[in-house]
């Protein structure tokens, strides 16, 4: 039942002493003559209250009191507001999370599909990649510095410090930060770049006519809340590459085959969960892991009999006629999705549109295009109509991860190993997946962080080592002013229509260095350090400083910290840390097969490694400190970034901001 004071609606009081206590304040009530309430409360160290009544007549006499008294309290005149009833923002989605329930229980399908499977997982995909890159850094622009500039200046006015804001905060609040910020950067690969996805095991409406569902494996297209809960294949998709969907139409067959039931949210039941994907074409690796729920004693017995014939779906080789199976599959999808599109915009009138903001019309989509680009890299993968060909050494890996839980598997939660195409230890835990990455060859485990664009990557890593004051590839930054402009669109991506071209939503890592502004390189040689572009280290030469100190916070398998020790003198350090310790020892092992002897790698929270380090090798004057950050998705901990802040004798820290 809804809560009587929600309905009645409660009194505000404004301007009061955000220290004074609940003992006080219903004292100075009793004494203004409001005694008819049934609770009041008063929130620690805020400057308001609220009072919560039986009925509105005891609401309204009080309010009427309280603006006539002259009774001040602690010398304040009180401000007294009613906070208006209101639905609790929750309540419609509880309500829509009950119907699906019940529809799901009693066998029935859930609503129509309100998004195509490209626009739920690449929504910006009918922006031309230009409009893309700007939205993102809009949108990182208003994240990173509008609420960090809110929340700076909110931090000293609660603290009342407003004379002690720093300068460049009250003076010209944009000026600091918009210089830190540096432009969006495009990426050189624009199509098939993903190298790991998660593809979710569920049902979908069966495509041949028949009422019911059929099981399915690819990308959810909704939401819990929306009750679109199905699950369609992602062949149509031009962000997942064409051995990773060939290897999805494997496993969705072998499930259909087997009769082996998807998990549902809805009831917690059934056997497939997820499945994982890495892939490279460099190496000719591919790795699987199956997240399965093992709770079912029956479900449990079927896995372990049906399992043991994985490997053989695992170990087949790629053939022509599996990528235009894939083909086939795009194209229905893309005739669905354009009948869908064209009755959504003859439908849509503007009545509805304020109903239903699903139903306006979109942008056209080329879904043509998008099978153009999916033909052409069929015929550059099996060129004459033959298996892929894998480069020597190739391996092929299972992992099987059990998760019984109703959310998603934690770290806790052990990717096993299953089985591997190449010979391993008896009691080895894991088999080999390298990644390609420059000229460096990277071993990443299978629940590592490892960049998932390689194109991209290679150009973010190209701009860290320029920022940090390292020579790439021998080539000289340009100098400009002081502001950076974006750089033109990439090639890759001109001669598109500019309206309706098949263009991919920005990725994380971008393409092209930018230029260096002049006042950085100034910077680097005015602190001893070399500006960027100098033949020679003349400072060391002459012994006025050592080769810098290079700090990979969050280093994850060591792709940061070991391109840069391949790219700096043997003299320079480079320390990495990570709170994974798997990431760790894959760190150490990448390190050691590519003949890096000037990097180590901790395992550990930032927070606690940092300050011990920066006393043993970052001492003012001795050597430069450069810090570069590639946090998780949640940001980095306060207490590391406080230890970072209180390195006085860092030059400068880098970060990479992913949206």
């Amino acid at each position: 039942s809804p809560d009587p004071a929600a309905i009645v609606g409660r009194l505000l009081l404004f301007d009061i002493a955000k220290h004074s206590m609940k003992k006080e304040l219903v004292k100075w009530l009793a004494k203004a003559g409001v005694t008819t309430y049934k609770s009041c409360k008063k929130i620690p160290k805020k400057p308001y209250a609220s009072i919560a009544f039986d009925s509105l007549a005891d609401r309204n006499k009080a309010e009427a009191i309280l603006n006539d008294t002259d009774l001040a309290f602690r010398g304040r005149k009180v401000r007294v507001e009613v906070d208006r009833p209101h639905k609790r923002r929750n309540d419609s989605k509880r309500v829509q999370a009950d119907e699906v329930k019940r529809r799901r229980l009693n066998g029935q399908a859930g609503p129509a599909a309100t998004k195509s499977v490209v626009d739920a997982t690449t929504p910006l995909w009918r922006k031309p990649y230009r409009e893309q890159l700007e939205l993102k850094e809009r949108n990182m622009r208003n994240d990173c510095l509008l609420k960090a500039r809110k929340r700076i200046s909110k931090t000293y006015r609660n603290a009342g410090k407003h004379g002690e804001t720093p300068k460049w905060l009250r003076g010209n609040p944009a000026g600091f930060l918009e210089s830190a910020l540096r432009p969006v950067l495009a990426s050189p690969a624009l199509t098939f770049y993903r190298n790991k996805c998660e593809f979710t095991f569920g049902t979908r409406p069966r495509r041949d006519g028949e009422a019911g569902m059929e099981a399915e494996l690819g990308f959810r297209t909704g939401s819990f809340y929306s009750g679109d809960l199905r699950v369609e294949t992602p062949t149509l998709t031009y962000n997942v590459p064409l051995v990773q969907k060939i290897m999805v139409l494997r496993f969705r067959d072998f499930m259909r085959a087997n009769d082996l039931p998807p998990y549902d949210n809805v009831t917690n039941a059934g056997l497939l969960r997820m499945l994982t994907l890495r892939s490279s074409y460099e190496t000719g690796d591919i790795l699987a892991c199956f997240t399965v729920c093992l709770k079912d004693a029956a479900l449990a017995a079927r896995w372990d009999e049906v399992k043991a014939r994985l490997p053989g779906v695992m170990e087949a080789p790629l053939t022509r006629g599996e990528a235009e199976a894939v083909y086939a599959s795009a194209a229905v999808e893309a005739e669905r999705y354009a009948a869908a599109d064209a009755a959504a915009a003859a439908s849509a009138t503007p009545e509805s549109d304020n109903a239903n903001p699903e139903a306006k019309p979109k942008p056209e989509a080329p879904y043509g295009v998008i099978l153009e680009q999916l033909q052409a890299e069929v015929d550059k993968i099996f060129p004459k109509g033959e298996a892929f060909a894998a480069p020597p050494g190739a391996c092929r890996s299972l992992y099987i991860q059990r998760y019984d839980g109703v959310s998603f598997p934690s770290e806790s939660d052990v990717m096993e190993f299953y089985w591997s195409s190449v010979a391993t230890d008896a009691d080895s835990t894991a088999a080999p997946f390298r990644q390609r990455l420059f000229d460096a060859v990277f071993q990443v485990g299978p629940a590592a962080f490892f960049q998932t664009n390689l194109q991209g990557a290679e150009v973010l890593f190209g701009k860290v080592a320029e920022y940090a004051l390292v020579e790439s590839d021998g080539a000289k930054p340009e100098a400009t002013g002081a502001d950076i402009k974006p750089e033109p669109e990439p090639k890759a991506a001109e001669g598109e229509p500019d309206a309706g071209g098949v263009k991919p939503e920005a990725t994380d890592a971008g393409a092209k260095p930018q230029p260096q502004p002049e006042a950085e390189a100034a910077e680097g040689e005015a602190k001893g350090g070399e500006a960027p572009g100098d033949e020679g280290t003349k400072a060391a030469e002459a012994g006025e400083t050592k080769a810098p100190l290079v700090l990979d916070v969050c280093c994850g398998t060591g792709t940061i910290g070991v391109t840069l020790a391949r790219r700096l003198p043997p003299a320079t350090c480079v320390v990495g840390m990570d709170l994974c310790a798997p990431a760790v020892e894959d760190a150490k092992r990448n390190a050691a097969a590519n003949n890096v002897t000037n990097a180590e790698f901790i395992a550990g929270k930032a927070e606690e490694v940092l300050p011990g380090m920066l006393r043993r090798d970052g001492t003012r004057g001795q050597r430069r400190v450069v810090a570069v950050v590639d946090p998780p998705r949640g940001g980095l901990h306060r207490e590391c970034l406080k230890a970072i802040r209180e390195a006085h004798f860092m030059e400068r820290v880098h970060g990479t901001y992913r949206n």
